[in-house]
């Protein structure tokens, strides 16, 4: 099975603080993290803990923490041929704040990332013959984006798109990827619903599908998934959140699209795939940092068959 992340590649600076400062404020921290992230990486690096082939394309800069992060998906058994060193540019870094509820703030400076072209994209088409999926983010250009939909069309590759951060998209591309798993901001960025319920959270689902959207995994967080799609209409199905210790939610939702993506491969069921992928995204939380807190395959399967099935509560 192979899976193939086009997207973005960060070093994350973390630092950790009892609350998040006010506008303005000036607070110490308690501890203070140089971490590889990047959604692009952290969806890639699950996808290869979670057992699958991983490619991942895109590019980091000619600096300390380019060689950082390539050594890291090297070692995390991500393929990164495809991944070029840019002498224009910096590696992408991302500035997280977290707070003791492991509630964060995160402020993105792009970088090389924001550099990923369609050339570079030419060069993984050979891919695409034997590829099960392609997961792609909004932390490079949208003519990017476009250009591996296309690509990914004319060899008939579902491609899963996490819309984060918020950003403005074309419908046109909306409405030709196979899933679209928004969080609860990038759904309120796409349809002007704010989720705050799962009243509102089904509302911004139908919204979605209305806009030409084949099939929603809305993530909610602590409070689960939500799964919407075209073929059903209105019946839409409700994964309930875990009960866990949050420490930091930096990268949970990647965790959460890689793993869907490996699961759904398995066994080609949205919903089964998206209840996998819940414990692992409530696994990432537990710990700190991106890529250092994702889960592997074992630890999930023994997680789950320790009954925390049992702690699932559903949304009202």
């Amino acid at each position: 099975m192979k899976i193939l992340t086009v997207g973005s590649i960060n070093i994350d600076m973390v630092v950790k603080t009892q609350r998040l400062p006010e506008t303005g404020e000036t607070i110490l921290s308690k501890s203070y993290h140089v971490i590889p992230g990047g959604k692009g990486a952290n969806q890639a690096v699950a996808v290869s803990r979670m057992g699958a082939q991983s490619y991942l394309a895109g590019r980091v800069g000619d600096d300390v923490f380019g060689s950082m992060v390539l050594r890291n998906l090297k070692k995390e058994k991500v393929n990164v041929k495809h991944v070029l060193t840019d002498r224009k540019a910096p590696t992408g870094t991302a500035f997280i704040t977290v707070d003791e509820k492991g509630d964060n703030t995160i402020v993105v400076a792009g970088g090389a990332n924001m550099r990923c072209c369609r050339e570079d994209v030419d060069g993984v088409e050979y891919l695409l013959k034997d590829t099960g999926m392609v997961l792609l983010q909004f932390e490079i250009p949208i003519s990017t984006i476009s250009s591996v939909v296309s690509m990914a069309e004319k060899y008939r590759v579902p491609v899963l798109l996490d819309p984060g951060p918020a950003r403005k998209c074309p419908l046109s591309i909306l409405r030709r990827v196979a899933f679209l798993s928004p969080n609860e901001t990038e759904t309120e960025a796409l349809t002007g619903i704010r989720v705050s319920s799962l009243k509102t959270a089904k509302k911004a689902a139908q919204k979605l599908l209305e806009m030409g959207v084949r099939n929603v995994v809305m993530k909610l967080g602590a409070n689960g998934a939500l799964l919407a799609s075209s073929k059903t209409g209105r019946h839409m199905e409700h994964i309930g959140g875990l009960k866990v210790r949050a420490v930091d939610s930096t990268a949970a939702g990647d965790a959460f699209t890689g793993a869907f993506a490996v699961a759904f491969l398995e066994t080609g069921n949205i919903y089964r795939a998206a209840g996998y992928a819940n414990y692992v995204g409530a696994m990432t939380v537990t710990k700190i940092g991106a890529q250092t807190s994702i889960p592997t395959r074992k630890q999930v399967d023994d997680f789950i068959s320790t009954g925390h099935s049992a702690r699932m509560v559903k949304w009202s």
